[in-house]
């Protein structure tokens, strides 16, 4: 049985059954779009989408609600969900095929991290040559790069100076691993290195 569009779909994910239109599920391409437009009859043993005989999907009922609420709106307020159910939800997102849900999780993800990171850390992109004197006052290597006192950030196609600092492209303010943002950027030839000391240290 074919459903038409806008008609109820159920589901039953691990369990659980849930109510959602057939148009909201191929909203977003992916799982769900195949799973609309997939060609079924009553005797699928994993079902049709009626209410009698709802498609089947082994998957964690946790944290559906959530899907589907992206399914509809296109969106999600983090704010009040705790990293490790992002990280479920995550998981979920990657299983049905929604990229972009994805992004948007891993990219709160290291924004969270990041916040963190700022209270507990002072970054400094200083040349190669004046590392010891840092390090011998409280400050430890993080990661290097090459630059010209600073490097240029390609965000938006306009060639802007930046550095990696507190986790994030200072220019863009992407977070990003010190890894990400040396393919982000294009680097030039004096070495530099990025350090760090704790936020309770003085100077």
């Amino acid at each position: 049985m074919s459903n038409q569009t806008g008609k109820i779909v159920y589901l039953d994910v691990g369990g659980q059954i849930f109510r959602t239109t057939k148009e909201s599920l191929g909203r977003h391409g992916g799982y769900f779009q195949s799973l609309v437009n997939w060609e079924v009859n009553y005797d699928n043993e994993f079902g049709n989408g009626s209410k009698d005989s709802p498609f089947f999907i082994d998957r964690d009922p946790c944290t559906f609600s959530s899907i589907l609420s992206y399914l509809r709106a296109g969106v999600i307020i983090w704010s009040s969900e705790t990293d490790d159910y992002l990280r479920k939800l995550q998981l979920e997102a990657n299983f049905y095929c929604l990229e972009d849900l994805t992004t948007s999780i891993e990219k709160e993800l290291l924004e969270r991290e990041s916040k963190r990171d700022r209270s507990e850390f002072i970054y400094k992109v200083i040349l190669t040559v004046e590392a010891e004197e840092f390090l011998a006052s409280g400050w430890s290597y993080v990661d290097s790069c090459k630059s010209s006192q600073s490097v240029s950030c390609l965000s938006r196609g306009i060639a802007i100076p930046t550095r990696w600092v507190n986790n994030s492209c200072f220019a863009c303010k992407e977070s990003m691993s010190a890894d990400k943002f040396q393919k982000h950027t294009i680097f030039y030839e004096q070495p530099m290195i990025v350090i760090r000391r704790s936020s309770g240290i003085h100077p």
